[in-house]
Order: structure tokens, then C-alpha cells, then sequence
């Protein structure tokens, strides 16, 4: 049996070439947003300082006072 098959129905076919309407289009075109977001993903994790995550600091700060607690008083 294959995976993938060919689309033969001319009515499905039509609606992957009509073109957006210029407020469709306008509504995607947040480019502060999609600059933001090319920036956050090119940047590397490594160059933005811990303390810069302010939920991950917290929980590894949590972990690291659980443990001290339980090997001080355990």
C-alpha cells in the first residue's frame, strides 16, 4: 500500500492556486514580529546570560536550594 497519493480532483487543485486577497496578505505582514522572532532564533542560547531567563533561573535556583537543605539537614 503507498504512503502518499496523487491528488486527481480538479476542485481541490484549483484552490491551491488562488491568490490571497490584499487584506489576507496585510493581516501577515507583522515584520517586527518575524524580525524578532529570525533574531531570538539565530541568536545562540550560550551568549545571553542565565539570569536572563528569569523561570529556568528561578527553578535552577530552586533544585540547588532543595539539595543544599536535604545534604545540610538530611
Amino acid at each position: 500500500m503507498t504512503r502518499y497519493h496523487a491528488n486527481t480532483e480538479t476542485d481541490k487543485k484549483s484552490s491551491f492556486n488562488e491568490v490571497p486577497s490584499e487584506e489576507e496578505m496585510s493581516r501577515y505582514k507583522d515584520f517586527g514580529k518575524l524580525t524578532h522572532n529570525y533574531q531570538r532564533m539565530t541568536e545562540p542560547l550560550y551568549k545571553r546570560p542565565i539570569y536572563r531567563y528569569r523561570k529556568g533561573f528561578l527553578i535552577i535556583l530552586l533544585v540547588l536550594l532543595v539539595l543544599w537543605l536535604i545534604m545540610e539537614f538530611g
